[in-house]
Order: structure tokens, then sequence, then C-alpha cells
């Protein structure tokens, strides 16, 4: 940070040495390191260390979606998921990898993305210890220990663990609320963004998952996983019927078929 940066943000926190405008900013931003948590959701009891943080978490709740996109309509609980997402029709992309040239929209996006290049996986589960690559991932697994189920549909209220299972139950189940994600390119519909997503990469060759041992990139997580077992000779598909065992879960497909018929 420069000398002039400085002068204007006078206020450092000592654990952390970033800086703010004002004091009531530092006081606010103290804590995230205190983790003191003093907003309560009244529905679910989830607690919060800010009263936006709350604010914006009710909305889950109410399916609240106030801010809309001027070119697509589409509707957001924040401000902040409106611009990132404003950046798809922009197409804006500004953030670069270094290793496979991949651009991204925004900076936290292309910091995920390195690591898939890396096997680096710095957010482990407190309770049994699991490490993960994504902060998010860490945050889906943790509801298998505690078995909550924030998440409600709002037609049939069956309760979830995340908003995505939600999202895809909502999609598929309540036809009135069907949501299909087309292909720009090819105009095939899917029912899942991700699904439209691993589909693109079929039109563009991005091929974003890669092996940290040899290097070669593929398109799908899947396939990467299938693809390491080559390198660790792991074999942990077994035939149900002769115990043949397999690396991947395609040859073990492929050989159960000899004993189907």
């Amino acid at each position: 940070m420069s000398s002039n940066q400085s002068e204007d943000r006078p206020f450092s926190r000592d654990i952390c040495q970033k800086k703010f405008k004002d004091k009531h900013t530092l006081v606010k931003h103290g804590l995230t390191h205190s983790g003191e948590k003093n907003f309560s959701c009244d529905i679910c009891q989830k607690a919060f260390v800010h009263k936006y943080s709350l604010t914006q978490h009710r909305k889950i709740h109410t399916g609240e979606r106030p801010y809309s996109c001027s070119v697509c309509q589409k509707a957001f609980k924040s401000r902040t998921d409106l611009k990132r997402h404003q950046l798809v029709h922009s197409g804006e992309r500004p953030f670069f990898c270094e290793i496979c040239q991949k651009s991204y929209p925004l900076k936290k996006e292309l910091a995920r993305h390195k690591r898939t290049h890396t096997d680096e996986r710095s957010y482990v589960c407190y309770v049994c210890q699991k490490t993960f690559k994504q902060k998010s991932s860490l945050t889906r697994h943790a509801n298998i220990h505690t078995g909550e189920k924030q998440f409600s549909c709002d037609v049939c209220h069956k309760s979830f663990s995340y908003l995505d299972t939600l999202n895809h139950h909502k999609r598929t189940i309540h036809a009135d609320n069907k949501c299909l994600y087309p292909c720009f390119i090819c105009q095939k519909v899917f029912t899942t963004k991700g699904n439209l997503d691993t589909h693109t990469r079929t039109h563009t060759g991005e091929k974003p998952f890669s092996c940290n041992l040899c290097l070669e990139s593929f398109s799908r997580k899947c396939i990467l996983d299938q693809h390491k077992t080559a390198h660790t000779e792991e074999r942990s598909q077994h035939c149900s019927v002769c115990q043949k065992v397999y690396k991947c879960i395609g040859s073990l497909r492929r050989h159960m078929k000899k004993h189907t018929g």
C-alpha cells in the first residue's frame, strides 16, 4: 500500500494489518476476528457477525429477490449478486489464470479456479478433519454432521440441507416452477446450470481440471478423478458378482453387462 493510501486509511487492525478509512468500519471488521455473532435468524436460529448478513440470509426463507437485471429480468437477493450477474452480459473477464490462461469476471472466481491446479486443501472440517479446496465445499459437508436443513420449498415445504438441492427439487418436481437453462450455441436445454456448464465445454473445448502429476487436462472433474487412479493404481470399483476390481465405474459397468447379458 502506498504512503498516500495509508494516509487515507489511518485506522488499522493489529491482527491482520488491514487499514480502514474510519473507526466505525475498523470496529465492524474486528468482529470477523472475534467470532462474535450477535445477529440470529428468528426462523432457523443461524447466527451472523453482521446485521447485513442476517438481512441477506432471511431472503432465503422469504424468497425475496428485489434486484432485477435490466437485460434479462433475472432477479437476485442482493445488489452484489446482481452486479456479479451483469458481467455475464458485458462479457468482461479481466482476471486471467497464468497457468492455463482461462479468464474470470471476478478475482475470487480466479482464486477458486487456481486451486484446481494444485493439491491445496486449506479448509478443514473440525469434526472429522476432512479437507476441502473450497470453503463452499466445507460448508456443504458440515451439514452431514449437523443434519441441518435450513432450505425449505415454498410449494411443498420439504426441507433440504443445501440451496442447490432445493433449487433442483423445485425445477424437477414442481412443473409450474420449472426453470430451464438453454445452451446459447445449440439451443439444447438443461434443468441445472451445472449440466449446462458441462455441456458448454463440449463446444468451447475448455478443460479446466488439470492433473497435478502429469498436467493432462480434462473437461470434467469425474474424468480427472478416474485419470488419477492410473497414477495411484487405486482400484475401488468391485463387481458384486465375481468380485473383480476396476479403477473406474465406467469399466465396472461394461464388465457387469457380461453377467446381465
